[in-house]
């Protein structure tokens, strides 16, 4: 599997542009646009992305790396009028920009919503780049596990999930269940993480053996609100 490559992210303030007027002496901003000015980029969402509550315009533009595969250059025009933008390195070759995109949701226990950006493929293991807003920038939320990469997964043999849950507090619930000798049941490795102070603080790690495909099954993929379940 390809090692993630991504650039630092970078900020840059600018003017709104007035697009016309309300009322006598009222001016009216315009809506954001985060492709503006830049060709081949496309506007693939449109969510409050560095938490003032209001919509934010996200970006994606696509070119060939060095190694082959694309490059996902994410930008971000906020309703305040900051321009955010930051590349990843991905291993696939797909040229749409929205083929990239797995979701924007809340994810951490920050104001603001994420973007969840695909960059590998397996056969039924998929990884990607969680962005979120900090400090007038782009950068990678770190997953539960404490890794840069996040994972899921979903086969006859394996299920991978990350559930979000905020019953007792923001927790995240990451499990990987694995059939590694084909009989017919799983072992099951469950990493339940509270956020605090800005970060993830594992709380438990229990594992479970001859756990049933119902079970196993039961999680795969993305149990976050506001994102789809599949992969």
């Amino acid at each position: 599997m390809k090692h993630i490559r991504s650039t630092t992210t970078v900020a840059a303030s600018v003017a709104l542009l007035a697009t016309g007027f309300a009322g006598a002496g009222t001016a009216q901003a315009a809506t954001p646009n985060a492709c503006a000015g830049t060709p081949g980029c496309k506007v693939v969402s449109t969510a409050d992305i560095d938490g003032d509550g209001r919509a934010d315009s996200v970006g994606f533009r696509v070119t060939t790396g060095a190694d082959g595969g694309m490059k996902v250059t994410t930008r971000v025009f906020t309703a305040r009028g900051k321009r955010l933008w930051t590349t990843t390195q991905t291993s696939r070759v797909d040229r749409n920009p929205s083929y990239y995109l797995r979701g924007v949701a809340a994810i951490d226990g920050a104001r603001g919503r994420e973007i969840v950006v695909k960059t590998d493929v397996g056969a039924h293991t998929m990884y990607y780049r969680v962005l979120t807003y900090r400090n007038g920038k782009l950068v990678t939320l770190q997953s539960p596990k404490a890794g840069y990469r996040w994972i899921t997964d979903g086969s006859i043999w394996s299920d991978f999930s990350y559930q979000r849950t905020t019953s007792t507090g923001l927790k995240m619930t990451t499990r990987e269940s694995i059939d590694e000798d084909r009989d017919g049941d799983f072992t099951q490795a469950t990493y339940v993480s509270a956020w605090r102070n800005g970060s993830w603080k594992r709380l438990s790690t229990t594992k479970r053996y001859n756990v049933s495909p119902k079970v196993a099954h039961k999680y795969r993929g993305w149990v976050v609100p506001g994102m789809t379940r599949e992969l």
